[in-house]
């Protein structure tokens, strides 16, 4: 049977008993929510806010359970589904005051999403309460994370153990035994953002060295995010530690690629180096062509691997994106670029670009499609002289786009591409001529680029540094940084979230009635048959109005609702006259509840019309 909409068991369960008092609330989350990461955060914090003005009794405590583990065991280390909802609970605990965690990993079953296992669960959970409603002197709470720093090539982990010893302890949990010999549960990755097993060892009293053979530069630590994680990290009052992930601040300058979304981690953007002529070098995204390297001889470059449809094959597992169809930026902080060139028509030059063979050959005229944005010196003697180039390549014909001369060197370029329009930012210099609109002050080169979208079948993003003359300094190009953001819409990052390939926006996984727009605009579980408990709710008031309530998300401006009336459905006349709204209802800020009336009359159909613009 299908479960009752959320309100009704607050109506015949919660708000009966708010009337009276209460010490605290145990709130032991159902699974459905697992695959709402983002949305949970703010839902279980309104909640707890809510409650707690309806019981009018004060700020009381919430003891929030975490959800113990459920799943197959993963084959490598890494942050699944599970473990990213366990980030959102503990999420909501930090950042809302009288909340507390309650531990439930190591634990669970793998093929029962109810554990049998209740005593331990609430053995911590009573620690907790006698530590903090009660006033016990007693050990309440397990180890969790206070840092993690790079130290070398380890990764050095300090802890909140509650005034004892880390141990690893030995733990039985569904058939499996994990040996208290050592600890077990923690990865690292380097800049790469792949995930490798470690070696962890407990250090003094709070700190936990980790490290691998595999990963000589760590960058990232993580413990426990798996759907069913196998850890055994516990203080000495036999309390587990939160599973936790961090990024170092220490992080050295190179190569990172962030996505508009936080349910993705451990990003691998697939980079590979293209080096030619020995004296030319690629560290962490640093390119260097040694002093005395000749005229046309120095490349390197650092581009992406992609499949023959254009996706990133490999974003923590996910095939995702497609740079053709969403905004791309990229940012270049620029430490030195050096040499003089030692004869006309010789310049050193720098490029970004984006085609179906810039890898290899990431320069304007080598590409047979795609775009090229170039920093490039003008010709000898004007050297110390900059400007910016973008140029396309479509079969092989060159179309110089713009060209913008520069006061001086830049100290960064930011790069905004969506297919046929392309920007540049420039920081630390100014535009002093152009073939595109100047805008922002002289500092922003902005116009449509040919479309390449139907040449490009396989799409390449490189950047990369050339020489057209004798390198006469060493360092001609340093970067300091490279950071890629891809921007995808809503609705994107929701169907991704599932864990499953949900098709089109019209398709209808489950089925429920409901396709794929409409379970993302009412927020649905487009892989649960769940449409009675997400489509509109109708209701008759005082014998005269007609009541249509639905659900709206906030978070996207692409979405239109709107609610309308007709006569038969024959015809397909379908109007707003006759609906009146009567209110919107916050409930977070992902959602609203929005309430429309017509007057009790005629025989007539209602429907709520929901479209997605481009």
């Amino acid at each position: 049977t299908e479960s009752p909409p959320p309100s009704e068991w607050y109506n015949a369960l919660v708000a009966p008993a708010m009337g009276y008092g209460a010490r605290g609330i145990l709130w032991y989350q159902g699974e459905g929510n697992v695959w709402k990461v983002e949305e949970y955060k703010e839902a279980l914090s309104l909640l707890m806010q809510s409650w707690r003005e309806r019981w009018d009794i004060g700020s009381i405590p919430f003891l929030i359970f975490q959800l113990p583990g459920y799943g197959a065991l993963a084959p490598t280390p890494a942050v699944e589904q599970w473990g990213r909802f366990r980030e959102s609970q503990e999420w909501a605990v930090e950042n809302n005051d009288d909340a507390y965690l309650v531990v439930n990993v190591p634990g669970g079953e793998r093929t029962q999403i109810h554990p049998q296992d209740k005593e331990g669960v609430g053995w911590r959970a009573s620690r907790l309460a006698l530590k903090n409603l009660h006033g016990q002197s007693i050990v309440g709470q397990g180890p969790s994370l206070l840092s993690a720093e790079r130290s070398g090539s380890s990764m050095v982990c300090t802890f909140d153990h509650g005034g004892v010893p880390l141990t690893a302890r030995e733990v039985a949990v569904d058939g499996l035994l994990i040996s208290g010999a050592s600890l077990s549960g923690f990865a690292i990755a380097g800049s790469d953002g792949i995930w490798m097993a470690a070696n962890a060892v407990v250090s003094g009293s709070s700190n936990v060295v980790v490290s691998s053979p595999s990963v000589p530069a760590p960058v990232h630590v993580m413990y426990g995010l798996e759907n069913f994680p196998l850890c055994n990290l516990f203080n000495t009052a036999d309390l587990p530690c939160a599973p936790f992930r961090v990024e170092t601040s220490n992080e050295p300058n190179g190569i990172g690629v962030n996505f508009w979304d936080d349910g993705f981690d451990s990003l691998n953007p697939n980079w590979t180096v293209l080096t030619l002529a020995g004296s030319v070098s690629q560290t962490t995204g640093q390119l260097v062509l040694d002093t005395g390297v000749a005229s046309g001889t120095a490349q390197a470059q650092v581009s992406t691997l992609t499949d023959e449809t254009g996706t990133i094959t490999s974003v923590g597992g996910e095939a995702a994106y497609n740079y053709y169809d969403h905004q791309l930026s990229a940012r270049f902080d620029i430490a030195s670029i050096a040499g003089t060139p030692d004869g006309a028509n010789q310049r050193n030059t720098f490029y970004f670009s984006i085609g179906d063979d810039a890898a290899g050959n990431f320069n304007s005229w080598a590409m047979d499609n795609g775009l090229a944005i170039t920093l490039e010196q003008l010709h000898h003697p004007d050297v110390d002289r900059w400007r910016l180039v973008v140029t396309t390549k479509v079969s092989g014909t060159e179309t110089v786009e713009a060209i913008g001369d520069l006061s001086g060197l830049p100290a960064a370029l930011v790069y905004t591409l969506d297919g046929t329009h392309a920007a540049i930012e420039v920081e630390g210099a100014i535009f002093t001529g152009s073939g595109w609109t100047i805008s922002d002050g002289g500092a922003k080169l902005s116009g449509n680029a040919s479309d390449l979208s139907a040449n490009l079948s396989d799409y390449h993003l490189a950047f990369g540094a050339y020489n057209l003359g004798t390198v006469t300094e060493k360092t001609v190009v340093i970067l300091d940084a490279l950071e890629v953001t891809v921007w995808v819409d809503s609705y994107t990052v929701w169907a991704l979230g599932w864990g499953v390939d949900l098709g089109s926006v019209t398709n209808d996984v489950e089925p429920d009635g409901m396709n794929n727009l409409v379970e993302y605009a009412l927020g649905g579980n487009p892989t649960n048959a769940d449409a009675a408990a997400v489509l509109p709710v109708f209701d008759v008031q005082n014998g005269n109005w007609f009541y249509h309530i639905h659900n709206e998300r906030t978070d996207d401006t692409n979405l239109t609702y709107t609610v309308q009336l007709s006569t038969n459905l024959v015809d397909g006349a379908w109007q707003t006259n006759g609906v009146e709204w009567v209110s919107d209802s916050g409930l977070s800020n992902v959602w609203k509840i929005v309430t429309n009336r017509t007057d009790v009359g005629d025989s007539e159909f209602m429907r709520l019309k929901i479209e997605q613009n481009d």
